[in-house]
């Protein structure tokens, strides 16, 4: 995959490449975080080189008051929020950086949280974002999603579109923990935050795993699929709302074709 470095802006990556026996075009499926302060000359990079069409904001309504889209010229920009902050009870002012304990103390455990996206309005939301990329016209593509840190949200459209693909567990898990190599940074801060101003290591421990992707995590999406569904394909048309001949088109548009020998 395609690591898509731009100053200020970490864990954006293109999803397309070569994945052991699947290989799909680069340039049709980028994930990453919200985007902040870029150049003229970045925004000219993500339209021209990585030829970004369409922008998908996963974020809530809050957050994307909290910090606005930043608008590039000549891309396409919808918001279809996964969840809203209000339904974990967490309110606009907790984002301020004096209720950071607040915050993570009434949050759920990340399995837990995996497990409610993938369930009820949360799972209908992550339908809708499928179903918007999946039979999109051509001039549509590349899709950028993204939520605030590129992680979770973000991290389960990624994994669901490469499983439909064809793309193997073992590799969409791969796929999934490259975010630690780009997210290690801010999960360390703010241990040290934590740990050595507000003296609470064990506390500073669990909020600075929250910022890094943990295999235990995505399998929660392969656990739902098997054990909810029993296969990926009724998961795609029960789950997701899929039909076959929108995945079969995605697929043919997607994957490169190897020549026979």
């Amino acid at each position: 995959m395609r690591i898509i470095k731009l100053k200020g802006n970490p864990n954006i990556r293109d999803i397309g490449g070569t994945y052991h026996d699947v290989a799909i075009k680069e340039g049709m499926l980028i994930r990453g975080r919200t985007l902040r302060s870029l150049t003229p000359e970045q925004q000219s990079f993500l339209v021209e080189d990585c030829h970004i069409r369409t922008i998908i904001d996963l974020r809530s309504q809050d957050e994307r008051e909290e910090a606005p889209e930043l608008i590039i010229p000549g891309i396409q920009y919808e918001a279809i929020a996964i969840f809203e902050r209000q339904k974990d009870g967490i309110s606009h002012k907790d984002n301020e950086k004096k209720d950071i304990f607040r915050i993570y103390r009434v949050l759920p455990k990340m399995d837990r949280i995996y497990y409610d996206m993938l369930h009820d309005e949360s799972l209908q939301n992550i339908g809708k974002v499928i179903r918007r990329i999946l039979p999109a016209d051509e001039n549509e593509y590349g899709f950028y999603f993204h939520c605030s840190e590129g992680k979770d949200r973000t991290g389960l459209i990624a994994a669901i579109l490469l499983l439909i693909l064809g793309v193997s567990r073992k590799e969409v898990v791969k796929e999934y923990l490259v975010t630690n190599k780009m997210s290690n940074g801010k999960a360390f801060r703010y241990y040290l935050w934590i740990k050595y101003l507000r003296f609470q290591p064990r506390f500073a421990r669990k909020v600075g795993r929250t910022f890094l992707a943990k295999r235990r995590y995505i399998k929660v999406l392969f656990s739902v699929i098997d054990e909810e569904y029993g296969s990926l394909e009724a998961f795609c048309e029960k789950g997701l709302g899929l039909g076959t001949e929108e995945i079969e088109s995605f697929k043919n548009r997607l994957i490169i074709k190897q020549e026979s020998d």
